[in-house]
């Protein structure tokens, strides 16, 4: 019987593949003002988003998602933000 090839472990939240690395600072150029306003308008986006699925779903809130959260809000960079992201992207709720 052929073995099936080994799958690569998906990316841990700490650090997310490059790809949604790249994705999220391609967003927050798009926004196109001073980079830490930038990445609180993309924040503002992501928070929209998860919010208006959870309305949708009557999900209960993630407390690893609040955790990423409570991070860029203490140090908005582009990797917490990231961090952020990933739990979007891994619900396909991101549409770039």
């Amino acid at each position: 019987m052929p073995r099936k090839p080994a799958r690569s472990s998906a990316p841990s939240l700490s650090t997310p593949s490059r790809n949604l690395t790249e994705r999220v600072r391609d967003r927050v150029a798009e926004v196109g003002v001073e980079e830490r306003r930038a990445l609180r308008r993309v924040y503002g986006e992501l928070r929209t988003t998860y919010q208006t699925h959870r309305r949708k779903t009557g999900g209960a809130p993630l407390p690893a998602l609040r955790e990423a959260v409570h991070a860029f809000k203490r140090e908005p960079t582009l990797d917490s933000l990231v961090g952020v992201a990933a739990f979007l992207d891994d619900r396909s709720l991101l549409s770039w």
